[in-house]
């Protein structure tokens, strides 16, 4: 076979006087990549047929020759896709310069071993298979229906396209990855590129609709008719469930004892071990075990504070709650229906399981605070600032005063007070997170000995005067904090999660808000429950960048409707679940359909794409009845919002109308059901 391979690459290369070495190496560069549908279909018979046209009563023949360098070529999937890739940089290039990008190709994309041809040997290569003898593929390629606006033609500089073709190799390889490509300066020929090679893994989204949709979408073009001054091309991670892509880190052996930031710790048990640590290098010695006091003290308070508990402003609809939002139930409705059983599995998991019986969080407080003072009397105290009894005082914490703030950070009563406060302030976040078997994480800290969690129980529990409040923000601001991952990322800055969109320039937030439904997504004035509202598809994935200096991760939520797509605000949608409150429940049917003529206050149908309804006193509502996920997607921190659950579509609007909110998101019943707290005091 080996013999025969060679007697077949000495008759290409004597046929056309190139060098063999820069045939190798350009079917090499094809061989990264590869090729689907019509074109890559026809290539075998095209590139392969021997000379068989005479031209009139000439005897002159044209076509290949039999065993020519394209006839070689055919044989191989590689040689055939980089017939085509050549076929396009033939078309856009001249000889040179498509020498030039497969060089450079060629030195990102292939082993040293194999990059032994110069640009010109490689620009002659390319020459023969783009050149006259493939006229009828370039006329196939060109023919083919992809007209594209004038401003999209614009020929890319050699450094593009190598930078594109090095992107695209990497998204064809790795099915977790996606190429996304946003703008318009270039992409018609970037999108004729990857057409001709590979239909089936490209998506083409014009103004928001899908006009063209392969079997994957490794690729992603998304071209509006807003003209930019460039092209932005990412090359994206999808976000899949059960994974876990933590990097590797080191345990520092020599220098000052604290907690290395960099390492990542196993789910289980990891704020036990934490609190194990911390007792062991302040030298205390409780008399009874502080972790099941933080643990109750977590439990108690997710169960049974409200949001009059939480916020301690007079709610009113209309009033300061419009920018706070928080759901009347408190905790329990973000954590589920089963949220004791779900509270005590997950502080279980991290911690300890708390106790059958729990007392009201000022109790638990108290106890806290006595077996904490037992185990590192406050006597101890070395920086006198929280001998006084108020360790978690944030008043008395040291702000710009350098020798004070020295003191308080070697003082053991603050470092033990702080470190618990931090651990009480992350088993309330681990509440939340659903976490898969095996996983890990960092642990999170807001600051060296202090956490506002801290200062808030404080603030609750000490009767201070203040005006406190417990914000959602902050809660899921902390959550995306601790689930921070990548893969090739600096060490030396950890990454950060925030939200991120297509759009490069200012003001890209407002992007991502969702245009407002005008009309009923429904025909007629009669809507039921039905899942008409839903979206098809959601897509997560994370690109690194440089935000302000700092390394950062790029969150991109993005949703299909039909034809229609959009990325919205993920942390958006997060802190709206947390303001979500359930409708009161009713004995009608939950079927019962809801006319929407009705009522004097508009009521439209409303979908994923855009749940709020247009107008200033108008109601949406979702259907969404049979995807909790298309649930989800509906919340926003934007707007004020019920949850239908256990009670009929009419119910659940005049209850939006009475109580003033925006959007109800239809949902099933049972979903969030709210039992009263059996506290003991």
């Amino acid at each position: 076979m080996l013999a025969a391979y060679t007697l077949g690459l000495l008759r290409a290369v004597s046929a056309d006087n190139v060098n063999p070495n820069a045939v190798i190496q350009v079917q090499a560069i094809g061989s990264c990549f590869h090729s689907n549908r019509p074109w890559a279909a026809k290539l075998p018979d095209l590139m392969s047929r021997a000379s068989c046209v005479r031209l009139e009563r000439l005897s002159t023949w044209i076509g290949w020759a039999k065993d020519d360098t394209s006839s070689f070529m055919s044989q191989t999937a590689g040689g055939r896709t980089a017939a085509l890739l050549c076929c396009a940089l033939g078309s856009l290039y001249s000889k040179d310069r498509c020498g030039m990008i497969l060089f450079d190709v060629s030195r990102d994309i292939l082993p040293l071993e194999q990059q032994t041809s110069s640009p010109a040997q490689l620009g002659d290569a390319c020459m023969v298979l783009e050149a006259l003898q493939l006229t009828r593929l370039r006329q196939c390629f060109f023919e083919a229906d992809l007209e594209v606006p004038r401003d999209l033609a614009d020929t890319p500089t050699e450094k593009d396209m190598h930078a594109f073709l090095n992107w695209v190799k990497d998204a064809l390889q790795d099915e977790i990855l996606v190429l996304q490509v946003s703008g318009t300066k270039c992409s018609g020929i970037f999108l004729s590129l990857v057409l001709a090679m590979c239909p089936e893994d490209v998506s083409v989204q014009v103004n928001g609709e899908i006009i063209m949709r392969g079997r994957q979408d490794n690729i992603v073009f998304s071209i509006t008719s807003t003209q930019r001054l460039t092209t932005e091309i990412h090359l994206e991670t999808k976000l899949k469930s059960n994974t876990a892509d933590f990097r590797k880190s080191y345990i520092i052996v020599e220098g000052e004892h604290e907690l290395n930031p960099q390492i990542n710790f196993s789910l289980d048990g990891i704020l036990s071990s934490q609190l194990d640590i911390v007792l062991a290098m302040v030298c205390a010695d409780p008399k009874e075990s502080l972790k099941p006091a933080v643990a109750n003290l977590i439990a108690s308070m997710a169960i049974s504070f409200t949001r009059k508990d939480f916020c301690s402003h007079q709610v009113n609809p209309y009033g300061y709650f419009a920018s706070t939002r928080f759901p009347a139930q408190g905790l329990s409705v973000v954590v589920g229906p089963t949220y004791r059983q779900t509270i005590r599995e997950r502080l279980q998991k991290v911690l300890c399981c708390p106790s059958d019986t729990l007392q009201v969080p000022e109790l638990e407080y108290k106890t806290l605070c006595n077996i904490i003072s037992t185990a590192l009397p406050l006597s101890h105290c070395t920086c006198e600032i929280c001998h006084n009894g108020d360790p978690w005082n944030p008043l008395k914490h040291p702000k710009s005063n350098i020798h004070a703030r020295e003191a308080w950070k070697l003082c053991a009563v603050a470092r033990l007070w702080g470190t618990i406060g931090q651990i009480a302030h992350a088993a309330l976040l681990i509440l939340f997170v659903q976490a898969s078997p095996n996983s890990s994480m960092r642990l999170w800290t807001e600051g060296r000995y202090s956490s506002p969690f801290a200062d808030y129980l404080w603030k609750v529990f000490d009767k201070n005067p203040w005006v406190y409040d417990f914000r959602p923000l902050s809660v899921h601001t902390s959550i995306l904090e601790m689930t921070r991952r990548w893969r090739n990322l600096s060490e030396d800055q950890p990454p950060i999660i925030c939200s991120s969109s297509t759009m490069p320039e200012r003001r890209a937030m407002r992007k991502l808000a969702r245009m407002k439904a005008k009309t009923s997504i429904t025909k007629g004035t009669v809507t039921a429950p039905s899942g008409l509202g839903e979206h098809s598809s959601l897509l997560m994935t994370l690109r690194p960048a440089l935000m302000e200096g700092c390394q950062a991760l790029l969150l991109r939520c993005h949703i299909k409707q039909a034809n229609s797509t959009m990325d919205i605000d993920f942390l958006d949608i997060h802190i709206g679940l947390m303001s979500l409150t359930p409708g009161d429940g009713c004995e009608h049917d939950i079927s019962t359909p809801l006319t929407l003529s009705d009522y004097a206050q508009p009521v439209k149908a409303t979908s994923v794409i855009a749940p709020v309804a247009s107008g200033a006193k108008a109601i949406g509502i979702t259907l969404t009845h049979r995807n909790e996920e298309s649930q989800f997607l509906c919340c926003s921190q934007a707007v004020s919002q019920l949850y239908q659950g256990d009670c009929c579509m009419p119910c659940a609007i005049a209850q939006a109308q009475w109580e003033a909110y925006s959007v109800v998101i239809g949902g099933s019943p049972g979903t969030y059901y709210i039992m009263e707290s059996e506290m003991t005091s």
